[in-house]
């Protein structure tokens, strides 16, 4: 239970799906600690975007489903 109230906390609150979505979308994090660096392919999809933020999506099911 503490692992996906862990994940779940990180996904709301420390690196949202918008987040997730935005460094792979435009190349460039807009987190605080790293304004503008780019993801670690260094490539600018919107295609991963949603890829990363749908399998963060994911990962949340998957833990909610096996903890019950």
């Amino acid at each position: 239970m503490f692992l996906l109230v862990a994940v779940l906390f990180a996904h709301v609150s420390l690196e949202t799906p918008g987040d997730q979505y935005g460094v792979w979308a435009t190349n460039a994090s807009t987190e605080s600690y790293a304004v503008g660096q780019p993801n670690r392919l260094d490539v600018e999809s919107p295609v991963l975007g949603v890829l990363a933020a749908v399998e963060a999506a994911l990962l949340n099911i998957s833990l909610l489903v096996t903890s019950v």
